[in-house]
């Protein structure tokens, strides 16, 4: 059996790179691989998101536990930089089944950044919807939120069968930052466009990113 692997987010076959044991993957970008044999039929295609990650949260912690089903490994799930697959039991997501997520995150000494993405999981036809609601506050080291920052709406309004990953990023103005408050909030039910209208709702969470976003400004002339 040969594995063909491509990088650049086309379909591997025949003529694609063989994998031969050993993989440096150094910047951004999409994995796809297929497993071929002469006479037999070849494997599904499987897809691999990669970001490259120039900082990175060093502390976290939940205020409450998420579904025993969907713990993940806990609050460290959350800054470990692995990302979870459009399969919501792949063992990386942390679920809330109708409950918020609140978590501290933080740095063991203040970092300069003007942004934090939080990753989640969409699948609408397993109850899983995006949080309606993310709040980021600056925090003291207990966890007390201080001062809100950033708040990002978001809405279920179309029926999406296939599962997709959903960045949600929240942005403010550049500061050294060394505890957050982060709050999800579930819908509660899904909503009158879903399949299985008031049905409880999940959400799932995989990983919370921080950046220092480089602003370009043009220039006229």
């Amino acid at each position: 059996v040969n594995m063909y692997y491509t990088l650049d987010g086309s379909e591997p076959d025949s003529s694609s790179l063989v994998y031969k044991g050993q993989l440096v993957i150094t910047d951004s970008g999409t994995l796809k691989v297929i497993a071929m044999r002469s006479g037999w039929l070849p494997s599904k295609i499987q897809s691999f998101h990669f970001e490259k990650a120039s900082l990175r949260f060093t502390y976290a912690k939940l205020d409450e536990r998420p579904d025993k089903r969907y713990e993940a490994k806990f609050d460290s799930s959350l800054i470990d930089l692995a990302k979870g697959s459009p399969d919501p039991s792949d063992g990386n997501y942390l679920g809330y089944y109708g409950n918020n997520m609140n978590a501290m995150i933080g740095f063991d000494t203040p970092v300069m950044i003007n942004s934090v993405t939080v990753s989640c999981l969409v699948k609408h036809n397993s109850m899983i919807l995006s949080p309606v609601l993310a709040e980021l506050w600056i925090s003291d080291d207990s966890g007390k939120p201080i001062q809100r920052i950033a708040s990002v709406s978001s809405q279920n309004k179309t029926f999406v069968k296939e599962g997709f990953k959903q960045k949600i990023i929240l942005k403010f103005p550049k500061q050294k930052i060394k505890y957050l408050k982060l709050k999800l909030v579930n819908p509660g039910k899904t909503p009158a466009t879903h399949e299985s209208r008031g049905a409880k709702s999940w959400i799932f969470i995989d990983e919370i990113v921080p950046d220092l976003i480089q602003r370009v400004s043009g220039s006229s002339g």
